[in-house]
Parts: structure tokens; sequence; C-alpha cells
């Protein structure tokens, strides 16, 4: 109930449909561009149907950074893109 997927830009072209989002995982973080992920998602669509997936995640706070950092990943941008 407290995490929020908010879709910030969809970019379709040819078979390719690029989401960039942002996801809080707190009620009192949404709409806080500073806390929580930047999602970019990436599909292949082939004949109505999905096929392939790729995605990429950002952490924007220290506590999700060091999510990221305990569940195998590496925080290498201070930059976000909101």
């Amino acid at each position: 109930p407290e995490y929020s997927y908010d879709i910030r830009q969809i970019v379709a072209s040819g078979d390719r449909v690029i989401v960039f989002s942002h996801a809080t995982m707190r009620a009192s973080h949404r709409g806080d561009d500073t806390k929580g992920f930047i999602i970019f998602d990436m599909w292949r669509v082939e004949d109505g149907v999905l096929v392939e997936h790729w995605d990429s995640l950002q952490a924007l706070d220290l506590p999700m950074r060091m999510l990221m950092t305990a569940s195998g990943g590496r925080v290498r941008n201070d930059n976000g893109p909101f």
C-alpha cells in the first residue's frame, strides 16, 4: 500500500516502447523526486506481443542506494534525470 509507481514519459518508435518512471516505497515520499528509484523499461513488440524486455534502476536517496548495494547492485551516478 505504500509503494507508488509514477510514469513520467512513454516513447514509442518502430517495434520499441520505452517507459521512464519514478517509484517510491513510502506514501510520504510520493511526488518527491529526490526519493525512491528512477526506472527505465524498454520493450520490443512483435505482432502485438511483448517479446523482449530490458530495464535499469537508479536509486535516488541513501536508503535506496544501500538497498541496491545490499542486493548486489552498484551506485555509479549521483545525477538524476528529474
